[in-house]
């Protein structure tokens, strides 16, 4: 099975970069206006949907990255989500924080999943970080923070489900 990767650079109306545009589209922001990465794979080898993200995380950004995660989850049958925020800076709202448990159920989430945030080396906003954990728990979510990637990676490993094979040979 090959690996998915999305990637995304925050697109912005034109006119919010040129006032005088003659049309309201889409045009990717460039590096010095906005610019931020991010991805979202299914790591066969680890079974896992790894989020990784640098600079600012706005309202959209989160949405788009639990809709991209969910989708995999669920095509490749794993039970894990690993997000990597170490070179992020969340800008995501208590309000979008709140309400992203619902958006995620209605994006088809399983109750079942394990998300382990790898959370940024520059302590920003931290709280809201903590906030999110507790929306999540309060909403029957397994999600765990974590100072390090390393951690949260040790978790999602020692939390894995046993899966059994049919083809097993103590059931043969």
């Amino acid at each position: 099975m090959g690996r998915a990767v999305t990637q995304c650079v925050r697109a912005v109306p034109f006119r919010q970069i040129d006032p005088g545009a003659a049309s309201w589209g889409l045009r990717p922001i460039g590096k010095l206006l906005d610019y931020m990465p991010w991805t979202v794979e299914y790591a066969p080898e680890r079974g896992l949907v790894l989020v990784t993200a640098s600079g600012e995380i706005h309202d959209e950004d989160a949405r788009a990255q639990t809709v991209e995660a969910l989708h995999l989850l669920q095509h490749n049958q794993a039970t894990a989500i690993l997000v990597d925020y170490s070179d992020a800076l969340s800008e995501v709202s208590l309000a979008e924080l709140y309400w992203l448990p619902d958006y995620a159920a209605e994006a088809g989430a399983h109750w079942d999943a394990r998300v382990a945030v790898g959370l940024p080396r520059i302590p920003y906003r931290l709280e809201s970080y903590q906030f999110f954990q507790l929306v999540c728990k309060n909403a029957g979510c397994n999600v765990k923070l974590f100072a390090t990637k390393e951690a949260a990676e040790d978790w999602l490993a020692q939390t894995a489900p046993v899966r059994e094979h049919a083809e097993h040979p103590a059931h043969a």
